[in-house]
């Protein structure tokens, strides 16, 4: 399946300025937060929400990495479940903790409930939220993000590409349809 540019939904200056507006959201609601980034490009935005929430003087804020493999909410061909591969957690116990989850796309949420679930293996957090850059719909699964950089309605052919400085050598959101071969 071939994938074709559509439009452009964010550059570089949206994505910065809806991190901004996340990372104070999130201040607002938690204290002692654990942001854990979900690979692929969950983790640079996390990292990207740690300083940003740093700078609003909340020092405690820590970062975690969730690895969820063979599965990506946008292209849903690759694998029919997330498959858990690791979790890198400063902490062994995550009890009594404010985490948010991090990712750039929700759609399905079947990404997000592997994360619960392993997130639940290492304690009862006191809350766990989510943060996403773009909500595109089409749920499976009753998980909504709790912060949303974006809401971009798409028919299930589309597909949303986040890409980012740190892993694409730029910042941007696309939507991509299949290409017709005409």
């Amino acid at each position: 399946m071939q994938l074709k540019e559509k439009t452009t939904i964010m550059d570089g200056v949206e994505i910065n300025q809806v991190l901004n507006r996340l990372a104070a959201e999130i201040v607002e609601q938690s204290q002692e937060i654990l942001l854990v980034g979900i690979h692929r490009r969950g983790v640079p935005l996390a990292k990207r929400l740690l300083t940003k929430i740093n700078n609003l003087g909340n020092a405690n804020t820590n970062l975690a990495t969730i690895d969820i493999s063979f599965y990506q909410e946008d292209l849903t061909q690759v694998a029919e479940q997330p498959i858990f591969k690791e979790f890198d957690c400063p902490t062994e116990d995550l009890s009594n903790k404010d985490i948010v989850l991090i990712d750039d796309v929700i759609y399905s949420g079947r990404t997000v409930l592997t994360a619960i679930n392993e997130i639940m293996q290492k304690g009862l957090p006191n809350k766990i939220t989510l943060a996403v850059l773009v909500d595109r719909g089409h749920r499976r699964f009753p998980i909504r993000p709790d912060y949303a950089g974006k809401l971009v309605p798409t028919r299930r052919s589309e597909h949303i590409k986040v890409m980012l400085e740190e892993i694409d050598g730029e910042d941007k959101v696309l939507i991509m349809e299949v290409e017709n071969d005409e």
